[in-house]
């Protein structure tokens, strides 16, 4: 899991270098384990807001946004 940052390209693996083995399983394990509550299809958003407690809109911004980051790296 820690070197999974390896198959990154572009800006992601730039943004990959600025934290550690160690961090970067960290961010692994708490994202799968959003996906696990999720039922494993993706993150929702009630688990999303259960982890990052934002206000008003900015939450659900913030998880479009994520979304949409994750369905440009995939393709």
């Amino acid at each position: 899991m820690g070197n999974s940052h390896k198959k990154l390209n572009g800006e992601a693996r730039l943004a990959a270098t600025k934290f550690d083995s160690d961090e970067i399983e960290v961010l692994e394990k708490t994202w799968q384990d959003m996906a696990d509550r999720s039922n494993g299809k993706g993150i929702d958003k009630d688990t999303f807001l259960q982890y990052f407690p934002l206000n008003g809109l900015l939450g659900s911004y913030i998880l479009s946004f994520l979304h949409l980051l994750i369905d440009l790296y995939i393709h």
